[in-house]
């Protein structure tokens, strides 16, 4: 499945252009820098959050998908750098 099936939005464009959540995550994303590095099995990761790997076409390293609640899918897309 690839992008084109996809209607990806961000929670930059849900909260509107002055969120909070930039700021919260630049912060958080630096607090766990170095465990991120320890990410390496996605398929693990996938199952331990009761999800599954796709490809976006996005260049990502790997993403996931979870259904968190009926029609709500959230996709998790890490890329290294």
């Amino acid at each position: 499945m690839g992008l084109k099936d996809k209607n990806l939005i961000s929670l930059k464009e849900i909260d509107g252009p002055q969120a909070p959540h930039d700021a919260f995550l630049k912060r958080e994303i630096g607090l766990r820098k170095d465990a991120l590095a320890y990410v390496d099995d996605v398929a693990r990761l996938a199952e331990y959050v009761g999800g599954e790997t796709e490809s976006l076409g996005l260049r990502e390293d790997w993403a996931l998908r979870k259904e968190a609640f009926p029609e709500s899918i959230f996709t998790f897309i890490f890329q290294q750098g």
